[in-house]
């Protein structure tokens, strides 16, 4: 007497394969002859019309034809398997104790009747909770071919290799046919072959950029079409990042556009499990990541993005190793830089925001409101919530970069509960101790600011910090059309730096000497690399020297018209966007050409 399966498999179909379009319910077929072979195992015969009926395994040993069948069937350590025709499953039972678990099969079946009764007769608990393993029932050919791209997308367009159970193939041949043929014509089958090819093989270069409202794309933007480099966009939302669709775009556009290399910033675009980033690896397409901020905040979420086609371009030099040591081999220091056609002298009499002119002037925010907020994000408690301002307090007085290392160092008994942390809560504890520590930085060295009745533009939150009656208050300005009016008014610009930055300088070292307007700015250690300082550029190394070199230079005009006329002339030199991304593109064509 047979055994019926039916319950147990229908409930692990309906566990492991929900997105699986079939009718579970039992119905009577008619074309599916239940049959026994000779051994006593349990087949059947398919009535294809005609008064005729054929068998769909051995009559006499399903079980001996099946290991033969996956014996004989070959493919390579890491493509797709697509299994053409299910049958009762035999031959794919055999064939998944040859390969590892890790491996992907797709199993079609052209005829639900077909699956129906395999579900009744066999016992197939081990084949259907197997992980890696899916599922298509369906009559529809362009069904079967969106359900293997869509698998075949989301495991970094790996190679498919297709293996056939004759009878199915016999029974069937239009609907597996169409499926193969679809396959070849449309390339994807080789898609690699596409999408593999020769990178700066021409004179001019052709780059995709992955873009966002990030500040920074609109100047590289304009300093590609300045340089004429020809370039595409894919514009991104944060819910489309690492999906489906995006892919297919990308995918897309490399076809049509053939860029010799992909640009983005901070990996933006690049999904956390490293898909797409593997996918570009497989095509040996090169992508270059610009950091313009802390990358240990970002990229210790993002390590599956680790490829030698990544080359990480970073704004800070001393992020250099810490990248490094997670594996990537393609580094390079990039400093920001600036679009001096924005960023420009303003004659006094054409500024058209003369409110703004001051002795002293600082632009940043307070970090009040971010600091409460990330907080409030975080779940943090105990003693890391408790001696949070203190941590903050030695980060900020430290050269030490990583905010891990201070707790383990001078907190070892936290330093447990800190590593406890899920990523989230750990990134999000990090963020709100950088804002603090530059929150307390800054209030030090502004403080020294308020003799000369300063103007602070910036968020609403300064006077929780500062009595409002010892400064002017500014709204945040515009960065593009309203921030050039205030670097051309101030008499001095001041600058202090946010504590992720330990040793490099921040975007207003560019944009307030392109300007042509002089700048104090407290000293950071690749400064040397980018200015002759005392000439070009005026820094402070301590907030006690701040009161003095204002009451100097205000006193001074011709020499500090001289200093920032310097600066002025070594940004148009050396420290443009045109530079940076000709800097960029020539070490790209070094490196994967």
């Amino acid at each position: 007497m047979q055994t019926d399966y039916w319950i147990e498999n229908t409930a692990i179909c309906r566990k492991k394969h929900p997105y699986l379009d079939v009718n579970l319910m039992d119905i009577e077929n008619s074309r599916v002859i239940p049959v026994f072979s000779k051994n006593g195992l349990p087949t059947f015969k398919y009535d294809i019309g005609a008064g005729k009926a054929k068998y769909f395994h051995s009559s006499y040993d399903p079980l001996s034809e099946a290991v033969k069948w996956a014996d004989g069937s070959s493919f390579d350590s890491d493509s797709i398997i697509v299994v053409l025709g299910t049958g009762f499953f035999y031959h794919i039972s055999e064939l998944i104790k040859e390969i590892p678990d890790n491996r992907i099969v797709i199993l079609l079946e052209r005829d639900e009747e077909i699956f129906r009764e395999a579900l009744k007769a066999v016992d197939l608990r081990d084949v259907l909770s197997r992980d890696n393993l899916y599922l298509f029932v369906g009559s529809e050919p362009a069904g079967a071919i969106k359900f293997i791209t869509g698998i075949q997308m989301d495991n970094s367009f790996k190679k498919i290799r297709f293996l056939s159970h004759q009878s199915s193939i016999q029974t069937f041949s239009g609907f597996y046919r169409e499926i193969i043929d679809g396959f070849s014509a449309s390339g994807k089958l080789n898609i690699f072959d596409r999408l593999r090819y020769k990178k700066f093989y021409r004179e001019d270069v052709r780059v995709l950029l992955l873009t966002t409202q990030y500040f920074l794309m609109g100047e590289i933007i304009s300093a590609m079409e300045r340089l004429n480099i020809k370039y595409r966009l894919i514009t991104l939302g944060q819910d489309e990042i690492g999906c489906r669709k995006f892919i297919e775009e990308i995918i897309k556009d490399i076809l049509d556009f053939k860029p010799d290399f992909l640009f983005t910033i901070n990996h933006l675009g690049m999904d956390r499990e490293g898909i797409l980033a593997q996918f570009l690896a497989r095509i040996e397409m090169p992508f270059a990541s610009w950091y313009v901020d802390n990358p240990n905040l970002i990229i210790r979420r993002y390590e599956k993005n680790v490829t030698p086609y990544c080359a990480m371009f970073l704004w800070d030099k001393d992020n250099l190793p810490d990248m490094r040591d997670l594996g990537f081999e393609h580094l390079f220091y990039m400093p920001l830089g600036v679009d001096e056609r924005r960023f420009c002298q303003i004659r006094n009499e054409a500024n058209p925001m003369p409110h703004l002119a001051s002795d002293v002037a600082f632009v940043g925010n307070s970090m009040v409101k971010k600091v409460r907020d990330t907080l409030m994000k975080t779940e943090v408690n105990g003693r890391l919530n408790a001696l949070f301002k203190d941590i903050a307090k030695d980060y900020m007085e430290s050269e030490e970069r990583q905010i891990e290392e201070i707790i383990r160092l001078k907190y070892p008994g936290l330093y447990d509960d800190f590593q406890k942390l899920g990523d989230v809560n750990r990134t999000g504890y990090e963020t709100a101790v950088n804002w603090e520590a530059t929150k307390i930085y800054r209030l030090e060295r502004v403080k020294m600011l308020l003799s000369f009745r300063p103007l602070i533009v910036g968020d609403p939150h300064w006077p929780e910090l500062i009595d409002d009656g010892l400064f002017r208050y500014h709204r945040e300005l515009a960065y593009y059309n309203e921030l050039p009016c205030l670097y051309n008014a101030a008499t001095i610009n001041f600058n202090a730096t946010s504590r992720q930055m330990k040793g490099a300088v921040n975007q207003r070292v560019f944009d307030v000497p392109a300007c042509n307007a002089f700048l104090l700015t407290d000293y950071q250690e690749q400064m040397d690399e980018l200015f002759t300082v005392g000439e070009e550029v005026i820094c402070y190394k301590e907030p006690g020297e701040i009161r003095g070199l204002i009451k100097y230079y205000l006193n001074h005009e011709s020499e500090r018209k001289r200093i920032a006329e310097k600066g002025y002339k070594r940004i148009i030199r050396d420290h443009t966007y045109v530079s940076r991304v000709t800097g960029m593109v020539g070490t790209m064509r070094r490196i994967f050409s």
